[in-house]
């Protein structure tokens, strides 16, 4: 903010806003040192005092930069950064081999059957060998005895549950959401046995890549790559703050969420910390502050819904469909008529209720349920209503309108995902204990409000 960089000799100098920050042959007059002097920086905790001798006296010294202190950025001539190129194949024995060379050290011999066959068996399948393999292996004169075993455990259904535990490492894999309520995610299990099934396929990794960024967007989608795209929304669930009563507080929380979820994709896939430019352009990755944001409104549309069932995949905050869009198509359409025939006996339920007046209230005084839409009028309420109490005047009416008169209406928007229930409530004397005047459930827990007496 102050516009001080420090990354190379002449930055230093020219400092920030605030003026040069290094004089080089004066301590004294350098503003970097009189902050650290002061105790100012690093703001965490001072330096030790045998760091600061030596800071002091290198600005006295004349602040010398030398080729070990000269910048150093990622650009795009950075080697990592690089189109790969055809190159004759060397084998791995030839870089191993040129590593041990420039350290002085020569190969360990080479290693007697028992000993290889224990050690490809723990490395692709994670399990010691059976004893019998071992004697088989051990005895086998056949020149390709190696060859045919590593091609057995590779073919080993355990190949895949072996290997498959580094990349749910990298997917940050976990099977309950984290955080205060750190609910279970009971169908991720799905994206795990995904996993595995891919490495045990030798499915090739730019499919296994594309599966998982855009498996739900693909041209042609599949169960897989819906499963496979849980990858996104694997990550740690904030569910207090994504459901915060505070606006500021939601979209802080979902900021965090998606700055997580470009973290996973572009370490995992790019080998860049992208996430570093959220707040500035990064200072090693050649990742400017505007590419942040342009990844991030790719993502920003994933934020699945609510909905839990089993067609769905429970990966918070929401769920993912596990129906191909034309499974999808067609499921609705044989769902609908049972939905219609839902909708009609509630209706008939509904009328049936706003002809009973109990003498007193048995449940809730009035529940809207936004089962199917959102748009529910007044006359249509699923409720429970006192003798005393009556529909009128636009909303519920609760007493003999001389005493308590209770009046809720709800404010309906056509997105069932957004609405707000509202109340006014008066009183004409206090209650002497707490009221509970209504409640919100949901998924992740309920919200509401009480009057204390």
């Amino acid at each position: 903010m102050a516009k001080l960089d420090l990354s190379s000799r002449q930055a230093a100098v020219r400092g920030g806003l605030k003026g040069a920050a290094l004089l080089p042959g004066s301590s004294a007059s350098s503003l970097l040192w009189k902050r650290i002097a002061e105790g100012q920086m690093p703001p965490s905790a001072p330096l030790p005092p045998s760091e600061r001798d030596t800071l002091k006296a290198w600005i006295d010294a004349g602040a010398p930069w030398t080729a070990t202190l000269a910048e150093k950025r990622a650009g795009l001539d950075w080697w990592s950064l690089q189109p790969l190129s055809a190159q004759a194949p060397k084998g791995i024995d030839h870089w191993v081999t040129a590593k041990l060379r420039d350290a002085g050290l020569t190969p360990s011999p080479a290693a007697d059957r028992r000993t290889l066959i224990r050690r490809l068996s723990f490395d692709i399948l994670g399990l010691p060998p059976d004893p019998n393999e071992v004697e088989a292996f051990v005895t086998d004169p056949a020149p390709d005895a190696y060859a045919r075993l590593v091609d057995r455990y590779l073919a080993s259904p355990h190949y895949g549950e072996r290997w498959a535990r580094h990349w749910l490492d990298v997917a940050r894999y976990a099977e309950s959401e984290g955080f205060e309520r750190d609910e279970m995610r009971e169908h991720v299990w799905r994206y795990r046995d995904y996993v595995i099934r891919s490495l045990n396929a030798d499915k090739p990794f730019p499919q296994f890549a594309r599966e998982q960024i855009a498996g739900d967007v693909l041209p042609n989608v599949t169960h897989d790559s819906l499963v496979a795209s849980a990858f996104l929304t694997m990550g740690p669930t904030d569910a207090v703050g994504l459901t915060s009563a505070v606006q500021a507080e939601r979209d802080s929380v979902r900021e965090d969420t998606l700055e997580e979820m470009l973290g996973v994709v572009s370490q995992s896939f790019l080998g860049l910390t992208v996430n570093c430019a959220r707040c500035h352009d990064h200072k090693f990755d050649p990742i400017p502050q505007r590419d942040y944001y342009r990844m991030r409104s790719v993502f920003s549309a994933v934020w699945p819904s609510l909905d839990n069932n089993e067609n769905m995949i429970d990966v918070n905050p929401g769920s993912l469909p596990l129906l191909t869009p034309a499974e999808h198509q067609a499921r609705e359409a044989r769902l609908q008529p049972i939905r219609d025939r839902i909708a009609a006996k509630t209706a008939a339920i509904a009328a049936l209720y706003r002809s009973v007046r109990p003498a007193a209230p048995t449940a809730a005084i009035a529940r809207w349920t936004f089962d199917t839409d959102a748009r529910d009028e007044v006359g249509s309420l699923h409720a429970s209503i006192p003798a005393k109490a009556r529909i009128g005047g636009g909303g519920l009416q609760l007493g003999d309108g001389k005493d308590n008169v209770v009046t809720a209406t709800p404010t309906i928007t056509k997105d069932i995902r957004e609405k707000t229930l509202e109340a006014w409530i008066r009183f004409k004397k206090a209650p002497e204990k707490s009221v509970t005047l209504f409640e919100i459930r949901n998924q992740s827990g309920y919200r509401g409000a009480s009057l204390d007496g």
